[in-house]
């Protein structure tokens, strides 16, 4: 799909909904409304270069949700599945995520703000509660001390991570706001 035809994806943090505006749509006229009565803050959208699934950065509930099957969306579409179980800090919990990212093999990139961390999972996940493949910010999966709880910020730590991506030569970008940086992770190939 070509960069200039694509549609938008619109979170509303305070009205609580995301809205879907179709390419060529005349301004302010979305043609789908999602999470009416379920989100409280979406933060964030991420579409899966790889399939049909959208996911949504639903922060204040702690959580990202899947839609399989974003073509066929219709407004009040259930949630196909939930990333994240927030009992205790570990490789399964969220604590105010704020941005999502999908990558080119797969990946679904997670900002774990609340946490101090970035966390990534299979966008394709079955098993729930999904587990974390890898943990950017912390030492482990149980870490959530900002900049690891030093007094200043080093080349491994994160603090209140807003916005995630990865580019098409795999390399993470972080923004890293209480630290007032960007960070970049180069990922193993």
């Amino acid at each position: 799909m070509k960069q200039d035809s694509a549609p938008l994806w619109l979170s509303v943090l305070l009205l609580l909904f995301v809205l879907h505006f179709p390419f060529g749509a005349p301004q302010h006229t979305p043609d789908l409304v999602l999470g009416v009565g379920i989100f409280n803050n979406p933060s964030g959208v991420a579409v899966d270069p790889n399939s049909d699934a959208l996911f949504v950065v639903d922060s204040l509930n702690d959580r990202v949700l899947r839609f399989n099957n974003r073509s066929a969306l219709t407004n009040g579409a259930s949630v196909d599945f939930v990333f994240a179980v927030n009992t205790t800090t570990n490789a399964s919990s969220l604590n105010r995520p704020l941005s999502a990212w999908v990558d080119e093999v797969g990946n679904l990139w997670v900002s774990d703000s609340g946490n101090n961390r970035v966390l990534t999972f299979s966008a394709n996940a079955q098993l729930s509660p999904p587990t974390a493949l890898k943990v950017f910010g912390q030492t482990s999966f149980t870490g959530i001390l900002s900049n690891q709880g030093l007094a200043n910020a080093s080349a491994a730590t994160l603090a209140n991570p807003n916005g995630v991506m990865v580019d098409s030569n795999g390399t993470l970008w972080v923004t890293d706001t209480n630290n007032n940086r960007y960070f970049i992770f180069s990922l193993p190939t």
